[in-house]
Order: C-alpha cells, then sequence, then structure tokens
C-alpha cells in the first residue's frame, strides 16, 4: 500500500511539474557595427532557451594601424566563432558566458610590401548587459536591443606570423570591448 502511494505521488509529482514548468525559447540575430566600421562584417545567430543563448557567427576586420600594438603593418583578420550565456534576468540584463573562435590573420608590412598569414584558436569570458527597446502584448521584452559587453581571451593555438622585414608581435591574451545590435523574434 505504501508503495502504492509513493508510485502515485511521484506520478503525480511529475505530471504537475510538466504543467507548470514553461520554456522560454527564441531566436535572435545580432551584428556588430563597429566590426562594419572597421572595414569588415558581423553576423550571429543565436538560439536561447530560458537563461541559456546559445551563439554561432562570423566576423572581419580591418583595425586601424597599432590597433594591436604593431604599428607599420596593415591587418585583416576574419574568423567563425561560438558562444554559450548565461542570462541571470532570462532576456534582459546582465549576462556571463564563454567563448571560442577561430580566425585567420592576413599581415602586410607596410614598408616592405612583405606579408604573411597566421590562423589562431581562442577561448574568451564574456560579460555584458542588454537593453531592449520594446515588449510585446505580454509585457516581455522583444524586437530591437542594443548589447554592450567585453570578452577576455586567450589564443590557445597561434600560427606564427614571420615577417623579416620586422617583428610582428602576436599576443596571446586579447581584451574585446563591443556592442552588438540585435533583435529577438517571438
Amino acid at each position: 500500500m505504501k508503495k502504492s502511494i509513493f508510485i502515485l505521488m511521484l506520478i503525480s509529482s511529475r505530471v504537475w511539474a510538466q504543467e507548470t514548468y514553461h520554456v522560454e525559447k527564441a531566436f535572435h540575430l545580432e551584428i556588430d557595427p563597429i566590426a562594419y566600421a572597421l572595414k569588415g562584417y558581423s553576423l550571429h545567430a543565436i538560439y536561447q532557451v530560458n537563461k541559456l543563448s546559445f551563439d554561432a557567427g562570423i566576423f572581419g576586420i580591418e583595425p586601424p594601424e597599432g590597433f594591436t600594438g604593431n604599428k607599420g603593418f596593415r591587418e585583416k583578420m576574419n574568423g567563425a566563432g561560438i558562444k554559450a550565456h548565461y542570462h541571470f534576468s532570462g532576456i534582459k540584463g546582465w549576462f556571463t558566458g564563454i567563448s571560442a573562435g577561430y580566425s585567420n590573420m592576413d599581415i602586410k608590412h607596410k614598408a616592405s610590401g612583405a606579408t604573411d598569414k597566421g590562423k589562431a584558436v581562442g577561448i574568451g569570458a564574456d560579460v555584458g548587459y542588454r537593453f531592449f527597446f520594446w515588449k510585446n502584448q505580454m509585457g516581455k521584452p522583444t524586437g530591437l536591443y542594443l548589447m554592450p559587453w567585453v570578452s577576455v581571451g586567450y589564443d590557445v593555438y597561434q600560427e606564427k606570423i614571420d615577417i623579416v622585414e620586422k617583428e610582428y608581435k602576436q599576443q596571446p591574451v586579447t581584451f574585446f570591448p563591443t556592442v552588438h545590435i540585435g533583435y529577438r523574434f517571438k
């Protein structure tokens, strides 16, 4: 008898939990306007389930001379990355997470014209804040948003860039502040 009551209670609690647990899912698209200002591009597709979001993106930039600490060089970078973030309040507000990326670098010494290419694989820790401009009929943030964030990364692999005329210094630690503009579909 006790066993039957226990099984009945267990089944009841599972049914009750299924009825009251709501899964919030959404799809987002984001761009990084700073990448476009730096003669590049950026596009990210994000899938969010409750407080977790998963991002896959591509990017390309041509930073201004000396931006990475190397004067006298033209630098072009492009690549792809993935991120997983935890959003403390769900849809809007503070978030933190991890990221990993792969990048190709095309480096040219301006004075000599010498070039070389390299690759890097990095991991990072991210933190940021997501601001929404509108709410839907149920009062939940939706539509256009602004998302300032920063990442501190470490290149676990770097293919050495070798330009004989002048040393090109590759930094294994990166600091990347930016702002994304996004749209939440739901």
